[in-house]
């Protein structure tokens, strides 16, 4: 899980550092509804698309227990 956080905190800061550029140099208008808002929903179903799998996965063995994985 570490590396998915540390993929996202990399994403975010060249995201941060890319909006500062396009900021100052006053290009920011053109991107900011297209490529910043599809980059961050992007952004965060890389991240969040794991846990929620393991959370799902927990959540179907508990409701099996009575009937273990690989039993029929």
């Amino acid at each position: 899980m570490s590396i998915y956080i540390a993929t996202g905190w990399t994403w975010i800061w060249m995201g941060y550092t890319t909006a500062q550029i396009h900021h100052h140099t006053g290009s920011l208008d053109r991107f900011r509804y297209s490529v910043l808002r599809w980059g961050a929903a992007w952004l965060f179903l890389f991240l969040f698309w794991p846990l929620a799998l393991a959370l799902y996965e927990e959540r179907l063995a508990l409701w099996n227990k009575w009937r273990p994985y690989g039993k029929k």
